[in-house]
């Protein structure tokens, strides 16, 4: 196990390690513990993962809603699109 903190434990496609080949996933078969998705790379210019993009717009993802002033509570409970990574950890 090479990722132990990657949580591999469903079959989806990936490619934590970096592998040539490309993404690969666990199989159901007893004989063949993993098998490579046959995923075709995407039309269009290859997009780095590594290096920082510069002047990143957010038109609509990721912008608080404008009925929702600041204010100083704490929020426990969310509004739908205010602030989708917004977690509230509460004891």
């Amino acid at each position: 196990q090479t990722h132990p903190e990657a949580n591999l434990t469903e079959n989806y496609c990936r490619n934590p390690d970096g592998d040539q080949h490309g993404p690969w996933c666990y199989t159901s078969d007893p004989k063949t513990e993993f098998d490579y998705c046959a995923i075709k790379q995407c039309a269009g210019e290859k997009v780095s993962l590594t290096e920082p993009v510069e002047n990143v717009e957010f038109s609509e993802c990721g912008k608080r809603d404008a009925r929702f002033l600041p204010t100083r509570m704490r929020i426990v409970r969310g509004v739908p699109g205010n602030s989708p990574w917004t977690v509230s950890l509460r004891d």
